[in-house]
């Protein structure tokens, strides 16, 4: 496990960012969204807004921290992907760092949601168990969708976009999800997700692995 974290961490600039990355973004988070349980005197608009709170943050959070790490890594003209061509490891490399990267996800995103749940409970005495957990899979579902088109195309404006629409969806599924949260939504939204998760690495590694070699060829041709 050390060494599959030391691929990971490789791919941010340096270790200050990892405090980051695992201590202070799920912490301001789970601090925001808590104060809206705290303070609300409904539960229905406690966990609305604390959750809305989280989810966008979250959203935003995951686009911010993939800009230091994999934007544009499957891109044609990439400094990643310069960066591992000095490895003879390199491809594996990546491929076990988009792998870390999805299980940190899913964890962190995980973690942030469950806290908020249970500090919902403790506040209100109910803690919509199903709710939660179906907007934390509609929540990797639009993360995981957007960061494929941003690891693609490294592209500034598309990558805006991107984050607007997947947010302001994010938010906006909060009021439906937390009056209609039942089992087969979320049955359906896991399958969904599995399927999305693996084909979009698999296609990113593909195409990095094309880029890869592709660059590589192409630079030793022009050296000689």
């Amino acid at each position: 496990m050390k060494e599959l974290l030391k691929m990971y961490h490789i791919f941010f600039p340096n270790k200050r960012w990892l405090w980051v990355l695992y201590v202070l973004y799920p912490a301001i988070i789970i601090f925001l969204a808590c104060i809206w349980n705290r303070f609300s005197f409904t539960p229905e608009f406690g966990i609305g807004m604390g959750t809305m709170c989280a989810v966008s943050l979250l959203d935003i959070g995951e686009y911010l921290l993939d800009s230091l790490s994999f934007y544009g890594i499957a891109a044609r003209e990439n400094a990643s992907m310069e960066f591992v061509r000095a490895s003879k490891k390199g491809m594996h490399a990546v491929k076990t760092a988009l792998v870390m990267d999805a299980l940190r996800r899913v964890l962190t995103t995980a973690f942030v949601l469950a806290v908020a749940g249970c500090y919902a409970r403790n506040c209100f005495g109910t803690g919509y168990e199903l709710f939660y957990v179906q907007i934390w899979l509609v929540l990797l579902l639009l993360v995981e969708g957007g960061l494929w088109i941003v690891r693609k195309y490294k592209n500034g404006v598309a990558t805006l976009l991107v984050l607007y629409f997947s947010s302001a969806f994010a938010c906006g599924s909060v009021p439906g999800i937390l009056a209609f949260a039942n089992m087969t939504a979320v049955i359906v939204l896991a399958i969904v997700l599995m399927v999305i998760m693996v084909g979009t690495r698999l296609h990113l590694i593909k195409k990095g692995k094309e880029n890869y070699y592709d660059c590589g060829f192409e630079k030793v041709h022009h050296a000689v």
